[in-house]
């Protein structure tokens, strides 16, 4: 298609922002607001659907109008957009962007997300969250076929708590929300499924050892009870993430190659379940020190100190062999006499 042609005023003008209460997805015999905002007080406004021009109003005192729709219906479906001009010129503005407004049997359907993650360890707390667009909705929240729990709020955000997470929470959780009581029943679209694990890894061990082809480094090791497949570790300098690695599949151990003098160290390590990834907790710390040289030296004084004892040993052992073979010519000597 063809662009449209702009005049040199309406490239002056900014174009308006359209929103519509309650949602661009409504059922039938709502009340439906539609709101064009402008830049400045004392406007006229124009409401157009599917191109053509719909209805016209001037805002007085506002930046804004209300164009409302009573009580929709399968009619009213269309793409929707305004634009306006100013009371001393009959150039309208460009169009805001567009709205497709749809009148459905059924709301449309909450979205859901869970914190802290969708993988949790026993004992863990975890929140289930169902939002809408839409104020003071009843929703209801569902393992499997079977709802577990229902609560009425006055905003858009329905919160369902899991205390101390176990095995028994596990499963399938979807939600969807209704109008509240006093009104006719409209129920939602379910949301998307969303799986919750509950999975107990084990901790982490963790040691190191210097790098002879470093100046200042040293290997840390982390290992975790036993190959989990598709794993990745962590490694933390105290609380800061420093770098990660992956386990191949048969292995439960990675190295970290660390280029610095000193440091306390962690890790943890993270494989993948039904529902995303379970965490294990921080190993235990491991201090590194920051001068190996007394270490070198201790190493050193270590290893002289054995070879001092094993020469000690040995000239012992040949001091007392030569003992021995001294007093047997000896005694051979006095029996030839």
């Amino acid at each position: 298609d063809a662009l449209p042609i702009l005049t040199v005023s309406q490239l002056n003008l900014t174009a308006p922002e359209l929103s519509v209460i309650p949602d661009d997805t409504v059922v039938s015999k709502e009340h439906v607001i539609f709101v064009c905002q402008g830049p400045k007080q004392g406007l006229i406004y124009m409401l157009t659907k599917d191109e053509n021009e719909k209805e016209e109003k001037t805002a007085s005192e506002e930046q804004w109008v209300e164009f409302n729709i009573s009580s929709v219906n399968k009619g009213d479906v269309g793409i929707y957009a305004c634009k306006y001009r100013d009371t001393s010129t009959s150039t309208w503005s460009n169009s805001s962007e567009s709205l497709v407004l749809l009148v459905e049997d059924r709301f449309r359907e909450p979205l859901v997300n869970v914190t802290p993650q969708r993988v949790v360890r026993p004992g863990s707390d975890l929140v289930i969250a169902c939002s809408s667009r839409r104020q003071n909705m009843r929703f209801q929240l569902f393992k499997h076929k079977t709802i577990v729990q229902e609560k009425l709020v006055e905003g858009n955000v329905a919160r369902f708590d899991i205390k101390a997470a176990s095995e028994k929470d596990e499963g399938q959780y979807f939600c969807f929300y209704c109008t509240s009581s006093g009104q006719p029943e409209v129920c939602s679209e379910s949301s998307d499924p969303i799986l919750i694990s509950v999975t107990d890894l084990q901790q982490p061990w963790i040691s190191w050892e210097e790098d002879p082809t470093m100046v200042q480094g040293y290997h840390i090791f982390c290992t975790a009870p036993k190959p989990y497949g598709a794993s990745w570790f962590s490694l933390y300098s105290k609380e800061e993430f420093m770098k990660e690695e992956q386990a191949d599949a048969h292995t439960n151990k990675v190295m970290f190659s660390v280029n610095q003098s000193a440091g306390q160290y962690k890790c943890l390590y993270q494989v993948r379940v039904a529902g995303g990834l379970a965490m294990s907790p921080f190993s235990a710390i491991v201090d590194v020190p920051g001068d190996f040289t007394m270490v070198n030296t201790i190493r050193l004084l270590l290893t002289m100190l054995v070879l001092i004892l094993t020469l000690l040993v040995v000239i012992e052992f040949c001091h007392s062999k030569k003992e021995e073979s001294r007093a047997k010519r000896q005694c051979e000597s006095r029996q030839s006499h």
